[in-house]
């Protein structure tokens, strides 16, 4: 075993693609990542605003379980002029669910993602969180693109039937790396995986899980649609941005408007740490810090149909560091 590790070891410090075939469960090294878990909107005057938001954290050092050590002063709301207050903090273990889960994960595979993952963690990233899903929960993995390298658009699969074969993934996932190109069209895929789940007849969970790495500007398939889809069949949506490009007031809303976890990871390093815990942030416990936030605007007020983008930043008492912020995306309804 010392030998796997030293060999992985290697690889990883000279930017090798490690072995598809190397079955155990490693990772390379993760960084610290904030998620958002979910956020809704309170209330509103012309003045001022009011929205819940749950934060899940997660630390490099810990495995299995999140950071709860924290405390309100370690939060700070961000990102319009004005005055933001936390008016209550409370941290809970949110527990797994009873029912059973099909998750299907899509992939971004447009443009290229050398930028935001040289190393292609994400085929060991993945890996490993496909080993984690275990029966009676499934999956199905897929990957999007239009006028790339795909053999079919807007989403392509090795499979139709969620399920548990892991190793049967394996060499789909590692030739993705050299299959890349195209626009980005993942709504347009999103809705054609949420036509996958409707194939299902069990009773289970449906979740739909997207790692994307850039805008979707070829889609035909609007995000409203893509939203009220998802809802008419109950759809969950998760989604791991990754880099700095992908337009949070999309994607962000996406999750958080479907009841799904919203994941940004600027870089590579807190997308292997999301794909680390991802399978227990679907199916099991959860430590969450809720907040509720009122915020003022210093100018124009409060007016329906407006669109506002905050961000949640937490300082890391031990090492002074701050988390990658999370984005709060909220309408005020007509």
């Amino acid at each position: 075993m010392r030998i796997k590790g030293l060999a992985f070891l290697l690889l990883s410090v000279s930017g090798c693609v490690i072995d598809p075939h190397y079955e155990d469960k490693v990772l390379p090294y993760g960084d610290d990542v904030a998620l958002r878990r979910d956020a809704r909107y309170v209330g509103h005057t012309v003045a001022e605003m009011t929205f819940d938001a749950s934060v899940v954290v997660l630390n490099s050092f810990y495995e299995g379980f999140d950071n709860d050590y924290l405390i309100k002063e370690y939060f700070h709301v961000s990102g319009h002029e004005g005055a933001y207050t936390i008016e209550s903090f409370e941290k809970f273990v949110l527990d797994g669910p009873a029912t059973p889960s099909s998750i299907l994960l899509l992939t971004d595979q447009s443009g290229t993602y050398e930028n935001v993952d040289p190393y292609n963690a994400r085929f060991q990233a993945i890996n490993k969180f496909l080993q984690d899903i275990v029966y009676p929960n499934t999956f199905l993995v897929a990957s999007s693109s239009r006028d790339g390298a795909l053999a079919s658009e807007p989403l392509e699969s090795p499979s139709a039937v969620f399920g548990n074969d892991w190793q049967g993934t394996r060499e789909y996932l590692f030739d993705l790396s050299h299959r890349t190109g195209g626009r980005n069209s993942i709504l347009d895929a999103a809705s054609v995986a949420i036509d996958l789940f409707l194939q299902k007849t069990d009773a289970v969970r449906r979740e739909l899980v997207l790692l994307v790495h850039a805008n979707d500007e070829s889609s035909a398939v609007s995000p409203e649609a893509l939203i009220a889809k998802a809802k008419t069949h109950s759809v969950v949506v998760h989604v791991i941005a990754l880099g700095t490009e992908p337009d949070p007031e999309v994607f962000s809303r996406l999750a958080q408007e479907t009841g799904g976890i919203f994941a940004p990871c600027s870089r590579d390093k807190q997308m292997v740490k999301v794909f680390g815990e991802l399978e227990r942030l679907i199916n099991g416990n959860l430590s969450v810090y809720k907040m509720r936030i009122r915020f003022a605007p210093s100018q124009g007020g409060v007016g329906p149909g407006s669109n506002w983008l905050h961000q949640i930043e937490i300082r890391d008492p031990y090492s002074d560091e701050i988390y990658n912020p999370v984005p709060v995306n909220l309408m005020i309804p007509l």
